[in-house]
């Protein structure tokens, strides 16, 4: 499952500002943690025992760029071991999704009942006009990477 990158980078940080654990602004947190992230993740590649604390509570973006990741996997597994579903989909259309999962398995669908959504943040504060356009701009080239990269494009603004 992905989810819109932009949506995801928010959510993050709003979760970690809810927990009071991010003082800044989102656009000032990215910029203060690019730096920092880049390394730990260039040494966590280096070394099996890098400890990746900072890439855990500030990769806001560094996670949603999907296709440096799902590169990774594709140099170990086929592309049609795959299934790259957007999570909007998902929710919009639980059942429908879990039976295009299961046929791609090749496993029998199963009725789901219960579609209630658990851990669902309640924040106050919603992604100004300025970061969504930050964040949409910083996700574009990565986006066009993996749309490219997989064949499939996903209807994120």
């Amino acid at each position: 499952l992905l989810r819109d990158p932009v949506e995801r980078a928010d959510s993050h940080y709003r979760m970690r500002r809810g927990r009071n654990e991010e003082p800044r602004t989102l656009i000032d947190s990215i910029n203060k943690w690019k730096s920092y992230i880049e390394k730990e993740e260039q040494q966590a590649l280096e070394s099996v025992h890098t400890q990746m604390l900072n890439h855990q509570k500030y990769s806001y973006c560094q996670r949603g760029e999907y296709a440096r990741q799902i590169k990774r996997w594709f140099k170990f597994f086929k592309r049609d071991q795959f299934l790259f579903i957007q999570s909007e989909q998902f929710f919009q259309k639980t059942q429908e999704t879990l039976d295009q999962i299961s046929r791609f398995l090749g496993v029998e669908s199963e009725i789901i009942h219960d579609t209630r959504i658990y851990n669902r943040g309640n924040l106050e504060t919603k992604m100004t006009t300025a970061e969504r356009d930050f964040l949409r701009e910083y996700f574009k080239p990565h986006n066009d990477e993996l749309f490219k990269l997989l064949d499939q494009r996903f209807n994120w603004q």
